[in-house]
C-alpha cells in the first residue's frame, strides 16, 4: 500500500499547469497494469465498505448477501473499467470526456455534482438501520461502492500506458477489495453481533483482533481514498476553472470536508449512496454508450476541447435515467420522495416501480444506454 500512496503523490506532485486538463503527454503516462490493480484495490477497501456489507447481512441473510456482493461487484466494475479505458485512451480527466456529449459547458454540472460527492465521501458519518430489503435493491448498494468512483477513473488512468492491462487492472483490482471488505463486513455482523455502522463494525474489529491496532491500520488506510477524493475534486473544478491550481483547490476541497466532518451528519447512509447511484449510473450509460458506440471507442483531442456550450439532447437521456432510478427507489428528502410518488400517481402508475423489486441500477442504466443511442449524430469535428 505504501507504494500506491508513492505513486499517488507522485502524479500530484508531476501536475504541470501547462497541460492541466489537456491530454496527458507519452512521455507522462507510465503506470501499468498491476500498478492500476494495487492502486484500485487500495481504494476499494475501507471501513465504510465494511459498513455497506454489514447493512445486507441482516435484510437477506449471509447466503444472499454473499449473492448480492458477487453479483453487484462483477456488473459495477464493469462501467468503472470502461471509463478507466476511455481516460487511458484520451489522456484527460473524466470530467472533460464528458465534453463530447454534454457540450463543453454542459460538463460543468457533472463536474459539480462530482465536487458535492467527493466532499461528502470526505465529511460524511456514518449512519444505518436495517429491515427487508430486495435482492436487486441490495445488489444496488454494492453497485454504488464501484460507480462513486467513476467520475475519479480516468483521473488517474489516464497516467497508464497504451493496452488493455490498465482496463483490466482497474477491474480486478477494485473487484477483488470491493467483495473481500464487503464480505468481511457481512461476516462480523454474523460472528460477533455487531450493530450494523461504523462504530458496531469497529468494535467487532478490535474485539476479534484482540485490540485496536487493526482498526488503527485501517483508518490510516483510508488517508488514501481522502486523498484520491480531495485530489479528483480538485481535477472535476478545473474543468469548470482551468486556470485555477490544482493544489490550492485541492488544500480548499480538503479544509471544507474537515470542516464539514466536525458537525455533517447523514440522516440515512443508505440514501446517501442511493443518490449517488441515481446521478451516476445514468450518467456513466449515457458516457459509455456516446463513446464505445457512437463513437466507435475514440473521440480525439479536437472533439473533447472543441468548443460546443451546451448538448442539451445529451441531458434527455441522462434526465430520464435519473427519473427511472428515483422511480424504481424513492430516495431523498421526503419531500423529494412525495413529490416524485405523486407525479407517478397522477398518471396512473404503481411507486414505487414493482416495489422496488427490480433494483434501479439495471433499469436506469439500460434506459439511459438506449436513448443515447438514439440521439441524431454529431457533426464530425475537423
Amino acid at each position: 500500500m505504501a507504494r500506491v500512496a508513492e505513486r499517488l503523490e507522485k502524479i500530484l506532485q508531476r501536475e504541470s499547469p501547462a497541460w492541466g486538463i489537456r491530454p496527458v503527454p507519452p512521455e507522462r503516462r507510465d503506470l501499468g497494469g498491476l500498478d492500476l490493480a494495487v492502486l484500485w484495490f487500495d481504494l476499494s477497501v475501507g471501513l465504510l465498505v465494511m459498513v455497506t456489507g454489514a447493512l445486507l447481512v441482516p435484510a437477506l441473510g449471509l447466503g444472499r448477501a454473499f449473492l448480492a456482493i458477487a453479483v453487484g461487484t462483477l456488473i459495477g466494475c464493469i462501467p468503472l473499467a470502461l471509463v478507466a479505458l476511455a481516460g487511458q485512451r484520451e489522456g484527460v480527466p473524466t470530467m472533460v470526456l464528458l465534453r463530447p456529449v454534454l457540450g463543453e459547458r454542459g460538463s460543468f454540472l457533472p463536474s459539480v455534482l462530482n465536487v458535492v460527492q467527493l466532499v461528502g465521501w470526505t465529511a460524511v458519518e456514518f449512519w444505518a438501520g436495517s429491515g427487508g430489503l430486495p435482492f436487486w435493491l441490495a445488489v444496488d448498494l454494492v453497485i454504488v461502492m464501484p460507480v462513486s468512483w467513476l467520475p475519479l477513473a480516468a483521473d488517474y488512468n489516464r497516467f497508464a500506458r497504451g493496452g488493455s492491462s490498465a482496463a483490466f487492472g482497474t477491474y480486478a483490482g477494485y473487484a477483488a477489495g470491493n467483495a473481500w471488505f464487503y464480505a468481511l463486513g457481512a461476516l462480523l455482523v454474523l460472528a460477533t453481533g455487531a450493530s450494523a455502522d461504523a462504530l458496531g463494525i469497529g468494535s467487532a474489529i478490535v474485539a476479534l483482533a484482540g485490540g485496536g491496532i487493526v482498526l488503527i491500520a485501517l483508518l490510516v488506510g483510508e488517508s488514501d481514498n481522502a486523498f484520491a477524493d480531495i485530489y479528483s475534486a480538485a481535477v472535476s473544478t478545473q474543468n469548470v476553472a482551468n486556470d485555477v491550481s490544482q493544489r490550492r483547490l485541492a488544500a480548499a476541497v480538503g479544509a471544507l470536508g474537515f470542516l464539514l466532518a466536525l458537525a455533517f451528519t447523514a440522516e440515512r447512509y443508505e440514501q446517501f449512496l442511493f443518490l449517488i447511484g441515481s446521478i451516476f449510473v445514468p450518467l456513466a450509460a449515457v458516457f459509455l454508450a456516446d463513446y464505445f458506440v457512437r463513437s466507435r471507442g475514440r473521440y480525439g483531442e479536437a472533439a473533447v476541447f472543441e468548443a460546443s456550450g451546451v448538448r442539451w439532447l445529451g441531458f434527455v437521456p441522462w434526465s430520464a435515467g435519473v427519473v427511472v432510478y428515483h422511480w424504481c427507489v424513492p430516495t431523498g428528502p421526503q419531500g423529494w420522495v412525495d413529490a416524485v410518488g405523486g407525479l407517478f400517481d397522477g398518471v396512473g402508475l404503481p411507486f414505487p416501480l414493482f416495489d422496488s423489486g427490480l433494483g434501479a441500477s439495471i433499469p436506469s442504466f439500460a434506459i439511459a444506454f438506449g436513448l443515447t443511442l438514439l440521439l441524431p449524430r454529431r457533426t464530425p469535428t475537423r
